[in-house]
């Protein structure tokens, strides 16, 4: 089960409310970044160029 204080989930749902997702897209946008993430519990970092950006 999906922990909805984890993470960024509270801010995900937040933005999908405010773009106007329905509940079954707000669903699949955060199983999706649970998958993506490999249900990390710590922050995620992302290397692109000479860049490291953390999330």
């Amino acid at each position: 089960m999906l922990n909805h204080n984890l993470g960024h989930t509270r801010l995900i749902r937040e933005t999908c409310e405010a773009h106007g997702l329905t509940i079954p897209q707000t669903a699949y946008v955060l199983a999706t970044a649970h998958w993506e993430t490999s249900y990390a519990d710590e922050s995620c970092y992302v290397s692109g160029g000479n860049q490291r950006s953390q999330f």
